[in-house]
């Protein structure tokens, strides 16, 4: 995926694959939404997937290679990690 402004990313009506364009200035973030492109900020999200995160440690975690969407609320920032390593585990069976 090429990066774009995050300025000047165009809008796609009706669609989420805008949120995983990389942003020039902070290759890990698309647009309003944090990426996993090489495995490491999430563990057990496949590279495609989108994590939005909220006040609260409120975590909305979209992965279309696990098919899911996982929403987890007041996550100790200690367990993020191992949490997601976990439910990705599970989601692969």
């Amino acid at each position: 995926m090429s990066s774009v402004s995050c300025a000047t990313a165009p809008k796609t009506r009706g669609s989420v694959s805008i949120t995983r364009l990389p942003c020039a200035i902070a290759p890990f973030y698309g647009r309003l939404t944090w990426l996993n492109r090489d495995g490491k900020q999430f563990p057990g999200a496949s590279a495609r997937a989108v994590v939005m995160q909220g006040a609260g440690d409120h975590y909305t975690w979209i992965d279309p290679e696990l098919d899911a969407v996982v929403v987890l609320r007041w996550l100790d920032p200690a367990h993020t990690k191992a949490t997601f390593a976990r439910f990705g585990a599970a989601l692969r069976g």
